[in-house]
């Protein structure tokens, strides 16, 4: 394996990764239920870690994915 193939693949896990961050976040924000106040600033702050995590994986993945030049096909 290639450094360029192993770079592509490192990119393509970490936007995953960051989207499925992202979806978790969401989950979060919308299950919040009958709680008190407590437990509706803990989603929230839970919630709003979560989606800053994933935005920072989705944006480290697409930047390593533009910075990989493209593969030789032979």
């Amino acid at each position: 394996m290639t450094i360029e193939v192993f770079t592509r693949r490192l990119s393509a896990s970490l936007a995953l990764s960051g989207v499925f961050l992202l979806v978790t976040a969401f989950v979060c924000w919308i299950s919040i239920g009958d709680g008190d106040d407590v437990v509706h600033s803990i989603h929230n702050v839970a919630g709003f870690v979560l989606a800053v995590f994933g935005v920072v994986f989705v944006a480290v993945g697409l930047a390593l994915a533009t910075l990989v030049p493209p593969a030789e096909r032979t």
